[in-house]
């Protein structure tokens, strides 16, 4: 699960659109946050899956764009041990 937190206190924004480096082994799971809007001081949560093609460690980068353009760029790692 990645939440997406608003620390602004008066400012909303809208996610626009959510990528994935690797999106062989790491999905969103319903992606339906894109047009969410995300009120001031609040947490937006998104689902995401990990189906690892093989064992080893495994990692994307999320980018997340809002509507006012700015983005956010998150690393994410996976295990799979068997």
């Amino acid at each position: 699960k990645l939440s997406i937190n608003n620390t602004y206190s008066e400012r909303s924004f809208t996610v626009r659109n959510i990528e994935l480096s690797d999106s062989i082994n790491f999905s969103i799971a319903k992606n339906t946050v894109i047009g969410k809007n995300i009120a001031a001081k609040s947490t937006l949560e998104v689902l995401m899956n990990f189906n690892p093609t093989g064992l080893g460690d495994f990692s994307t980068s999320i980018v997340v764009t809002f509507d006012n353009n700015e983005k956010i760029t998150v690393d994410v790692k996976g295990k799979a041990l068997r």
